[in-house]
C-alpha cells in the first residue's frame, strides 16, 4: 500500500514541479512583451490615474501557478501517507521521500521570486542595521 501510494505521489509530484517550471520557459515564446505604451497605461491604471473598468481575466500563468501549488501539496500529503503506510507495514521509507521532494520543490520553485526578493530586503536591512557610523564618535 505505501509502495502504490508513493508512485502515485511521486507522478503528481512530478506534474506539480512540470507545472511549476513549465511557465518560465513558455512565456517569452507564447507572450510577447508588451509594447511601451500599453505598459504605462497598465501602470496608469493601477495608480489610480486613469480608471477604466475591466472584467476580470484568468491567465494562463496564473492557472500554472495555482496547478503547481495544489499538486505540490497533494504530493506531500500522499508522501506523508505512504510514509505512515510503510511504518507501519515495515517497508523502506526512502520511497516516500520522492513525493515530499517533488512537491516541495513545486511550492519553492513557484514561490522562489517573492521569497528572493524578500530575502534581498530583509538583507538589505539588517546589513543597514549592523553597519551604521558611529554618531558623535
Amino acid at each position: 500500500m505505501g509502495a502504490r501510494l508513493s508512485l502515485v505521489g511521486t507522478v503528481v509530484g512530478c506534474f506539480a514541479l512540470a507545472a511549476a517550471v513549465l511557465p518560465t520557459w513558455l512565456r517569452p515564446i507564447f507572450v510577447p512583451p508588451e509594447p511601451l505604451d500599453q505598459v504605462v497605461m497598465e501602470m496608469a491604471r493601477k495608480s489610480g490615474l486613469v480608471h477604466q473598468e475591466s472584467a476580470p481575466h484568468l491567465e494562463w500563468p496564473d492557472l500554472f501557478a495555482d496547478t503547481a501549488a495544489t499538486l505540490g501539496f497533494l504530493a506531500i500529503a500522499l508522501g506523508a501517507c505512504s510514509w505512515a503506510c510503510s511504518f507501519f507495514a515495515g517497508e523502506p521509507r526512502r520511497h516516500a521521500a520522492t513525493p515530499f521532494a517533488l512537491g516541495c520543490g513545486a511550492i519553492l520553485f513557484e514561490e522562489a521570486g517573492p521569497m528572493a526578493v524578500s530575502l534581498i530586503i530583509v538583507s538589505v536591512l539588517i546589513d543597514s542595521a549592523l553597519h551604521r557610523p558611529d554618531r558623535g564618535a
